[in-house]
């Protein structure tokens, strides 16, 4: 948490507070990836790119 070797700050309790409330939170799937923004936006790009080809292939077969 903190790096303290003289023990200076690991008694302050306002420090200890801070660090314990403000941690980020961080989803993994099982600690494979991350699971955050850049994961929802990718799979936002994965699934239009598949629409767009399953719509020309559907032209394409029908014409």
């Amino acid at each position: 948490m903190l790096n303290d070797k003289t023990g200076r700050y690991s008694d302050n309790e306002k420090l200890n507070f801070h660090f314990t409330a403000y941690k980020a939170v961080k989803f993994t799937a099982c600690g494979f990836f991350n699971m955050d923004y850049s994961l929802i936006s990718s799979m936002i790009s994965v699934c239009t790119t598949y629409l767009v080809i399953v719509l020309q292939y559907g032209k394409g077969s029908a014409g």
